[in-house]
């Protein structure tokens, strides 16, 4: 996530999270794919509607999607 903060906020914006995703998935398929899930995924990771999704968020994301479930909005 460090590395894909642009603007050094502590937490990814869709903005950022789409350029990390191009800058570090060269395959065209894998790319698009990527940016499906991070956009439908966002609103539901970003708990605070901060327009960013921190760390925090992203590790409940993450867990809850390895139990097959959506956040609560």
């Amino acid at each position: 996530m460090d590395a894909c903060d642009a603007d050094e906020s502590g937490g990814l914006t869709l903005d950022e999270a789409h350029a990390c995703i191009d800058a570090h998935v060269t395959d065209e398929e894998d790319n698009a794919k990527a940016h499906k899930a991070v956009d439908e995924g966002f609103a539901d990771a970003d708990a605070d509607n901060s327009g960013e999704v921190d760390k925090k968020e992203l590790r409940a994301a993450m867990k809850a999607h390895r139990k097959g479930k959506k956040l609560a909005q």
